[in-house]
């Protein structure tokens, strides 16, 4: 299937700016339930143009990459600064996007000290939980107890098995390179690219958002989780992997 890459972005790029003027406009008005259910469309039409342009090879995924992350920290303190009585509500933000992006932004796959983590307001037990888990131990953090238990839940839903092989997958490879095992941990890295391949004719991604790979999307996004793995412990991309690598 074929797209307009610079239109395409160009969309993107109009409906996040357009987002957060409304944004802004329901936070004029004191609509503050408008105003959190927007947060998140917002971001997603940042990061789906970070990742069109990231899998398409286009340059311009560095400047949105940098935007998205803009917007989540302008959003995030807005939010606790205006926002009365604020709490955030599950599913609301998507903190652990964020965080992975700090590390393909940050230097040398670092994790940046910019933008909190905020663990405890992403749902438990969920994939986005797990995501963050993953974001403790690459910024060098001891395995959580309720990373299994986060995996057995997952496993609960039969439609899921390949989402459970991947974070399964995930896991091996930060545990091999925390071993000083280099080459399975690349070996394993490359096993993660096959596994996304997959999504694009699985039952459990097709229903989930595109920036997941499920579908269609599968030819116009990365894995962008295990691009921040591969970012922070490699020095260049596992076989295989290429499109996961982050290169700007």
């Amino acid at each position: 299937m074929e797209i307009n890459l610079a239109h395409r972005l160009q969309n993107l790029r109009a409906r996040a700016l357009g987002g957060e003027a409304f944004i802004v406009e329901m936070g004029a008005k004191g609509d503050w339930t408008g105003y959190q259910l927007n947060l998140n469309d917002t971001f997603q039409d940042w990061f789906k143009a970070l990742l069109l342009a990231w899998r398409m090879g286009d340059a311009q995924a560095s400047t949105f990459c940098g935007e998205c992350l803009a917007y989540s920290i302008r959003a995030e303190r807005a939010s606790r600064n205006e926002v009365p009585h604020y709490q955030v509500q599950f599913g609301s933000f998507p903190y652990d996007q964020a965080n992975l992006l700090m590390i393909l932004h940050g230097v040398g796959g670092k994790v940046e000290r910019l933008y909190p983590m905020y663990f405890k307001e992403v749902a438990p037990f969920s994939e986005r939980h797990m995501n963050m888990l993953l974001v403790q131990r690459l910024a060098g953090l001891p395995m959580s107890a309720s990373w299994s238990k986060s995996l057995a839940r997952l496993a609960k839903n039969k439609r899921a098995k390949l989402s459970v092989e991947t974070y399964e997958t995930y896991d091996k490879i930060v545990s091999h390179a925390e071993a000083g095992d280099m080459q399975a941990a690349l070996q394993h890295a490359s096993h993660a690219a096959e596994l996304f391949v997959k999504r694009a004719n699985d039952v459990y991604f097709e229903g989930g958002p595109a920036s997941e790979g499920g579908g269609p999307a599968n030819d116009f996004v990365t894995d962008y989780v295990l691009a921040a793995i591969q970012r922070r412990l490699f020095a260049g991309p596992a076989p295989g992997a290429e499109i996961h690598w982050w290169r700007w």
